[in-house]
């Protein structure tokens, strides 16, 4: 009980510095330690912590170290002089009735539902054959969508969803159980389409995190929903990088580095941009390049195979009911098979997601400074040379998705590479504040207990995107803020048909 009652007032910050630390500073100390570069090399072949002038540097360490100094001692600091005033607006948030919950979700299921068709978002999803045409249906369907419709999905439609199971925990009730097995099918369908794998198990870690609030059996719901969330990892990067075709079943040299992974798989020579096969040299940042595994020359020659004889019909406005059942059948069982096949490179690629692109991080902004603008620029309104995320990239893969692909980093990362130190420090303080605010918001009625599981996923969010992306990217909580501000004014505007149901006014105890 007292785990529970921790986890929905500190779920922000403990969120924030465990998925920092799980994701980011495990594979860092790794690759400082003797034989460590091995994980690094799952992802880039030639990978070397030593070949970074930085690496091993106090300034390093530092800053790899900085929010489990600069957050707690925050949060501590603002919770005494915000607690009053966050009571005072929360115990104003009112829950939705059967009514309006139906109302506002068909709505915004409808908006994001009609932007899918439109974008033809379930052919983009069927087209890619392997890692690469993947990626690029990935980039055709966010620009298809738009942000608006993405924005709904990711950040209003998740609310309520996680509401709707919210209320049918706490409450039992069976409109509000089958309402929320109705989004978990909705939301499993409209975020695969996305073809990422992020976004829909940043919704299951939600829902696992609801489960660890609120069940009455914590422990057997948190054991079910782990394994779910991991195979459902397993599962969905397998298809996302559509490993079946790309790579389970090309065939590896005996003298290849590794085997083909999403990362290495390449156009063949005569189809690659200039500059997609880096030359032996030291990367302009200091650190290793992408390079190829003799494994290459085979996959390459196998995906052309596959290409010229597909055994996957090629998706249309006019497809068959056969054909859309053999495809997602073949679908399916290619999938299951190279997932367990390839759970070892997945759950390795899993540490250096977050971990890999730090040492080029510090490496580049170190040495380069702030060649791509400033605090103070974003501030103003300045057109920016370019965008941290895509310089690393950049430097890490040099490959065809240059200048789209990014290498996310925490936000004290994203704020050193745009003012030093002074900018890392400013970033998390400032992430910092939002955390020890939201720590205020007490769970009284529903609707303040989905605000303790969105804190959370707003932690999870710093720790992989700069201060901006965690408050107004499509995933930011500023809309669904928005949301239950406005329909919360809206129902106390409007005269009410019926006695409003009262909400307890909880208050911030400051420990």
């Amino acid at each position: 009980m007292r785990a529970q009652l921790f986890a929905r007032q500190f779920a922000g910050p403990s969120i924030f510095l465990a998925s920092y630390f799980a994701l980011t500073v495990v594979g860092n100390i790794v690759y400082l330690l003797p034989g460590g570069d091995s994980l690094g090399r799952v992802s880039i072949v030639n990978f070397h912590i030593g070949s970074f002038e930085y690496a091993e540097s106090l300034s390093y360490i530092a800053l790899l170290l900085l929010p489990f100094v600069v957050t707690p001692l925050v949060v501590l600091l603002v919770r005494p002089i915000i607690s009053r005033t966050v009571a005072q607006v929360t115990w104003r948030l009112l829950d939705f009735s059967r009514i309006e919950y139906v109302a506002i979700s068909a709505s915004v299921y409808g908006y994001v539902i009609y932007a899918f068709v439109r974008a033809e978002a379930w052919a983009l999803l069927l087209r890619g054959e392997d890692a690469i045409s993947a990626i690029e249906s990935r980039f055709a369907v966010v620009d298809a969508v738009g942000f608006g419709p993405l924005a709904s999905l990711k950040s209003l439609l998740i609310f309520l969803a996680l509401y709707a199971f919210i209320r049918a925990t706490r409450s039992r009730e069976w409109f509000w159980i089958g309402t929320a097995f109705v989004n978990f099918l909705l939301m499993t369908c409209l975020l695969t389409l996305l073809n990422m794998k992020w976004p829909l198990l940043i919704y299951y870690v939600a829902i696992s995190l609801a489960i660890l609030m609120y069940f009455r059996h914590v422990l057997l719901g948190e054991v079910a929903s782990i394994l779910f969330i991991l195979a459902t990892y397993a599962l969905v990067s397998t298809a996302v990088l559509r490993i079946p075709v790309a790579a389970s079943s090309v065939p590896v040299s005996k003298n290849a580095e590794r085997p083909v992974s999403a990362r290495t798989i390449v156009v063949p020579k005569e189809l690659a941009p200039s500059g997609a096969v880096p030359t032996d040299r030291k990367a302009t940042a200091g650190g290793p390049q992408n390079v190829r595994s003799p494994a290459h020359a085979e996959a390459a020659t196998h995906l052309e195979a596959q290409k010229a004889k597909p055994d996957i019909v090629a998706p249309s406005h006019f497809m068959s009911l056969e054909a859309i059942v053999f495809n997602l059948t073949e679908f399916v069982r290619k999938t299951v098979t190279a997932a367990s096949e390839h759970a070892t490179y997945l759950s390795l690629t899993l540490f250096n997601r977050m971990a890999q692109p730090f040492p080029y991080y510090f490496e580049i902004f170190t040495r380069d400074g702030q060649i791509c603008g400033t605090l103070f620029d974003r501030v103003q309104r300045k057109e920016n040379p370019c965008q941290p995320s895509l310089v690393v990239y950049q430097e890490m893969f040099h490959d065809q998705f240059a200048g789209r692909g990014t290498a996310p980093q925490a936000i004290h990362v994203y704020g050193y590479a745009l003012n030093g130190w002074f900018g890392a420090i400013v970033e998390i303080f400032l992430a910092s504040i939002v955390l020890g605010v939201l720590t205020c918001v007490r769970v009284g009625n529903d609707i303040t207990a989905t605000v303790a599981v969105m804190s959370g996923l707003t932690g999870y969010y710093f720790s992989q995107l700069p201060f901006e992306g965690a408050i107004v990217y499509d995933h930011g909580l500023l809309w669904w803020a928005l949301l239950i501000v406005g329909h919360s004014i809206l129902k106390k505007m409007l005269p009410p048909k019926s006695k409003l149901e009262n909400v307890t006014s909880p208050t911030c105890t400051v420990s």
